[in-house]
């Protein structure tokens, strides 16, 4: 299981993908300095507003901190950016434009991950840095060519401003607003007219150095009621840890854990809601002589339905299943008429193994009546 930062380029090439649009913008910036010359006196100056121009992040890496979360690096990054500035000079006011340009900009950030009350995951900046060292400045407007003068004299300060405000603030701001919409949905899908199923969190994610643990409820329940299922309860903590004799990969590795709550969750819902019946009719093919003789060449239908919830189990060996259902039979005469023909009750037992070959997953199913 290696670090994220090798394992997830899809998902981080979306992730800064989202991050730039959010990016490229206008933000309230609010920048406030002074810078002092013996000859000039004290300037300062004002900057409440920038507009991303052009972002380019290609180089970057993703990586997980130790009980905190994630952190995103990216390294020589090309920003283009306009700002509106105010100053003044002793008496005299002045205001315009200005344009900066770095190619070097490194940031890295760190978000931290936890859960609320409701189970729905927080997501905050715990920590960001930004610096760049290439910087190119030019004034317009107002007596802008006095100020592209004095460019060269402000540009330590300028980046030193720059590193600390307009890297970092804009960036926080672009990460809440590309989480917000994901953090504030609903923590449950619909997944088909019967079922929706909560993927809310059962705690706070575990982050260690090399990879994150998430435990997800993982409920099924019926669309339109609350109806408590009869399931064992939520295990107290989950995931469990990760088996220590993990094989050494050098690829991505995602372990899914599902437990017996989910698919049992599931059975009961679709159980209640009436999902597990099927009617199954056509042709008589009928492996009773007895009903071929009597009705020759007469369609026939087949109704399938669950007597009970289907109970499953996880066990070392294989995945285990209890079944209880029936079976009824009729013969469809000419006139629409349904004449009954038997009705069976069916209980069985299923065990399926599953198993890997290659790149693709396999299986077995034993079924036992």
């Amino acid at each position: 299981h290696p670090p994220l930062n090798a394992c997830s380029a899809p998902g981080r090439q979306l992730g800064l993908g989202l991050l730039q649009s959010r990016l490229q913008k206008e933000h309230e910036l609010n920048l406030k300095g002074s810078y002092h010359s013996p000859l000039l006196g004290t300037l300062t100056y004002t900057v409440p507003r920038i507009h991303v121009h052009e972002l380019q992040m290609n180089d970057s890496t993703v990586d997980f901190v130790e009980d905190v979360g994630v952190r995103l690096r990216v390294q020589h990054a090309r920003v283009q950016l306009s700002a509106d500035w105010e100053a003044q000079l002793g008496a005299i006011q002045d205001k315009g434009t200005a344009e900066l340009r770095t190619r070097d900009l490194a940031v890295a950030l760190v978000l931290g991950v936890g859960v609320d009350g409701s189970g729905r995951p927080m997501v905050w900046s715990a920590g960001c840095d930004a610096h760049g060292t290439n910087l190119h400045v030019e004034f317009h407007q107002g007596h802008s060519w006095f100020y592209n003068l004095l460019a060269p004299l402000l540009q330590r300060v300028l980046r030193q401003e720059l590193n600390k405000q307009v890297g970092a603030r804009p960036l926080r701001c672009a990460v809440s607003m590309s989480l917000s919409p994901t953090l504030s949905r609903p923590m449950s899908s619909q997944l088909d007219p019967f079922a929706a199923i909560d993927y809310s969190l059962l705690g706070r994610p575990l982050i260690a150095a090399e990879h994150g643990d998430v435990a997800i409820k993982g409920e099924f329940f019926r669309v339109g009621k609350c109806q408590q299922s009869p399931c064992s309860p939520l295990p107290a903590a989950l995931p469990v840890p990760l088996p220590v004799a993990l094989p050494m990969v050098h690829e991505p590795m995602l372990l899914l854990a599902v437990t017996e709550f989910v698919a049992n969750s599931a059975a009961f819902t679709y159980f209640t809601a009436g999902a597990l019946r099927r009617n199954i009719s056509g042709d008589m093919t009928s492996p009773c002589p007895q009903l071929q003789e009597r009705y020759p060449d007469q369609p026939m239908e087949l109704q399938l339905w669950a007597r009970q919830q289907p109970l499953l189990s996880c066990r070392p060996d294989a995945l285990h299943g209890t079944l209880f259902g029936s079976a009824e039979a009729f013969v469809v005469l000419p006139n629409a008429t349904r004449i009954p023909a038997f009705l069976l009750n069916i209980d069985a037992n299923v065990t399926g193994k599953p198993s890997i070959s290659g790149n693709r997953l396999r299986g077995t199913v034993k079924l036992t009546g």
